[in-house]
């Protein structure tokens, strides 16, 4: 009850479960279902190797019984963490004996021949599990994955797609098809796809990232034509993850070009101490304090944003730099 409780629950959870499990099995050794679970327990825990003795242990003692789907696919999963790959896909073989049309186990037979390099096996394998169910989320995703590593974006795309149809929350397929839409530029699609994202898993740090560089990205597209939708944009974003160091710059950026300078300084320090590494940070601080007349300060920043992108060979940031101090 308390592992099942949270299907993301913490270290903390999964110890307290591990306990009871333990207990249970000192008391009743051949307890195939406490088997299953504690293999489980050890494959969310990050134990492989301690997965696949349990698990095996409950295939051996299911005598008569035909052992469960999840059993097979957890063992064979447990089996390519430890890199062995052939195992895995005797394991798979052995469940599609006993469930011939479970999706789960042909999806798992193309990701075992997958990592063994037989494409063309694991393509097959995934069209035979969208053959028993056609919009199965797992094998369309691996499937798209599998066809665009091959080249064909127009297809692979089109299964990734598929695999929302049953499960419109499906995590990796909106992830990758968010930063899909968001690198082609297709803001409107990349927004419908990585606001759902945010609003199924917004407790995940890299939903709230990916949310976050929507909205900075929307901002610098606004900040040309409309820089209240882009100040707004900018606002909006670090709402949403105030980590963000780039929503920072843009802000702090397009307030220097206002002449709003303390409010400018607010966000480019705060972009500075966030990535202390990045010359864009000193170049506009200094432009900042330049414009509100403190030239030491403005000097400071300038000399060494000029050094760090000299050194990091960002030679526009170092131009931009170099002619501020000139002027100075």
């Amino acid at each position: 009850s308390t592992l099942s409780s949270s299907s993301a629950a913490s270290d903390v959870y999964k110890r307290q479960a591990l306990k009871w499990l333990e207990r249970v099995s000192s008391l009743r050794p051949n307890d195939v279902a406490n088997l299953e679970f504690l293999g489980d327990l050890y494959l969310k825990l990050e134990d492989p190797t301690k997965s696949v003795t349990l698990m095996r242990q409950a295939l051996e003692l299911s005598h008569g019984s035909i052992p469960s789907i999840t059993l097979y696919i957890n063992l064979a999963e447990a089996h390519r963490l430890t890199g062995d790959y052939s195992a895995a896909l005797e394991t798979t073989m052995a469940g599609l004996v006993h469930h011939p049309n479970a999706v789960e186990l042909h999806n798992s037979v193309g990701v075992c021949r997958s990592a063994m390099g037989e494409t063309s096996a694991a393509i097959a394998a995934y069209r035979r599990a969208i053959e028993i169910q056609p919009y199965t989320a797992d094998a369309n995703f691996n499937l798209g994955y599998t066809l665009l590593e091959q080249g064909d974006e127009t297809n692979g795309i089109a299964a990734i797609r598929n695999s929302l149809k049953q499960q419109p929350t499906f995590g990796k397929a909106l992830t990758f098809l968010g930063q899909y839409e968001l690198t082609s530029g297709d803001m409107n699609e990349a927004r419908r796809l990585l606001e759902r994202l945010y609003d199924a898993y917004w407790g995940i740090p890299d939903a709230r990232k990916l949310w976050a560089d929507w909205h900075f990205k929307a901002g610098a597209l606004a900040s040309a034509h409309d820089e209240s939708e882009a100040e707004r944009l900018y606002r909006a974003g670090l709402k949403i993850d105030e980590t963000f160091g780039e929503l920072h710059l843009g802000l702090g950026a397009l307030l220097v070009a206002q002449n709003r300078i303390p409010d400018a300084i607010k966000s480019l320090s705060v972009f500075r101490r966030l990535s202390p590494d990045d010359p864009r940070g000193f170049l506009y601080l200094g432009q900042a304090y330049l414009a509100s007349g403190q030239k030491d300060e403005a000097r400071q920043h300038l000399q060494i944003g000029l050094e760090i992108a000299t050194t990091t060979g960002l030679n526009a940031t170092a131009t931009r730099c170099r002619e501020l101090l000139q002027s100075l």
